[in-house]
């Protein structure tokens, strides 16, 4: 990091290459859409080489990226918000992704399926616990909320996913047939 720090080509290259992956999932988990994510992630890599001098070692290299694509995916969450586009659906976010999990062959439709139907901060809070493994107490403060409002979109989001897949089951689809619809 100290390397990154004082500009070197190749040591930010690497740190680059190495977080790259992870940030844009990251991304794609608080924020759902693919351009939109790709742009955060762009974002959060910048902001990791600029603030590669404050990297104390408290934690892994990974959790500081993670914090800080957290908090700019976030930050973009709420420019979306204030400066909303006109067409807000994307081609590329009817894409299902380039791989599929075993979770996703065991629901009747693809996972991001159901998370890009929740309301973004249920989705956010979702991933956050999910997907990173955040407490509801690092969630409550990472989003500036209360605890309770926390467990509430936690608990809601659940509710919103297990009911679709309920209801995806009733109408007959199964996991990994994508061309039941």
């Amino acid at each position: 990091m100290a390397l990154v720090a004082q500009g070197n080509p190749e040591a930010r290259e690497y740190l680059a290459f190495r977080l790259c992956e992870r940030v844009r999932r990251i991304q794609r988990g608080l924020l759902g859409n693919v351009q939109d994510a790709d742009d955060a992630a762009q974002e959060t890599l910048i902001e990791i080489l600029r603030g590669a001098a404050s990297f104390r070692g408290d934690s892994s290299l990974e959790r500081w990226a993670d914090r800080i694509a957290v908090r700019t995916g976030l930050r973009v969450r709420q420019r979306q918000r204030r400066y909303p586009r006109d067409n807000d659906v994307e081609p590329d976010d009817l894409a299902t992704g380039t791989h599929e999990s075993t979770l996703d062959d065991a629901l009747p439709r693809p996972l991001l399926e159901y998370l890009d139907v929740l309301p973004p901060k249920e989705r956010q809070a979702l991933f956050l616990r999910h997907g990173l493994e955040y407490s509801a107490q690092e969630i409550a403060q990472t989003m500036g909320v209360a605890l309770s409002t926390t467990k509430y979109r936690l608990v809601a989001a659940l509710r919103r996913v297990r009911k679709s897949i309920r209801r995806d089951i009733g109408l007959g689809l199964k996991g990994g047939n994508r061309d039941a619809s």
